[in-house]
């Protein structure tokens, strides 16, 4: 979000070391799962696959906790990174999982969090 792609791809292997620990969530500025810093983080380096996999683990463990604004965040950063990679079929998985991020960033009355999401929607 800040243009310093290169700082945040150097977190990676940093963030991949948490696993060792047993933690699943990092609180830096606020609370959030170590498997989203890492895709984040593996977007950043546009190692992609890696970020689809970290990506796909943060959804599991919000929905398992659940953890209703961290789902919604890992669904909006998720499609950022499927719009930038743009393979087969990834805007529309982008789409889908912004309006789900839509619907509860709505719900949840995170006004700023929908607006970006619907900026993002407006881009694909």
């Amino acid at each position: 979000m800040l243009g310093r792609r290169d700082d945040s791809a150097a977190l990676y292997s940093a963030v991949l070391g948490t696993r060792r620990t047993g933690a699943l969530m990092t609180n830096v500025y606020f609370r959030r799962l170590n498997e989203t810093v890492a895709g984040i983080a593996a977007h950043a380096g546009r190692n992609y696959d890696e970020a689809a996999a970290h990506f796909e683990e943060a959804l599991r463990q919000a929905a398992a906790f659940p953890i209703v604004l961290e789902g919604a965040e890992v669904r909006r950063f998720f499609a950022a990174m499927l719009t930038e990679r743009d393979a087969d079929g990834d805007r529309e998985r982008a789409r889908q999982l912004l309006e789900e991020a839509l619907e509860t960033y709505r719900s949840i009355g995170t006004v700023r969090h929908a607006d970006l999401a619907e900026q993002q929607l407006k881009s694909l």
